[in-house]
């Protein structure tokens, strides 16, 4: 295959990842308006992490990788607090009722979690 056909075939996937992540925004952004509380406040690490996404590829279409690279670290800090967020929720939720064996599940996924994400965010050059 060419170069020419190859630009072709990665503008096509491109305007479709554009799509998905417009329309995964607006149907987070109607869930995250017409809820209230607690179930708004669940949705709220998606929504901020479609945003991000969204304007990522956005920006890497319009060939902007600087102002791109920023919404990629808006991205994995906003995946990151959600990450942390959840996994401390589920350490405080099986420490005050006494569910040792599910605290043990949990602390299995942290020790993945980290191993997942320290190439990911922490990397040495």
């Amino acid at each position: 295959m060419n170069n020419q056909g190859y630009e072709k075939i990665k503008k096509v996937v491109s305007i479709e990842r554009l799509i998905v992540g417009f329309m995964v925004v607006v149907i987070l952004l109607i869930a995250f308006i017409q809820n209230e509380g607690k179930p708004r406040l669940m949705v709220l690490p998606f929504l901020i992490c479609g945003i991000a996404n969204f304007f990522e590829m956005l920006f890497y279409y319009l060939k902007k990788e600087k102002i791109a690279k920023v919404f990629n670290y808006i991205f994995k800090i906003s995946f990151l607090i959600f990450i942390v967020g959840f996994l401390g929720f589920f350490i405080y939720y099986a420490i005050v009722n006494k569910e040792y064996p599910f605290l043990i599940m949990i602390l299995v996924f942290v020790l993945i979690t980290y191993l997942m994400l320290k190439d990911k965010f922490f990397k040495r050059k």
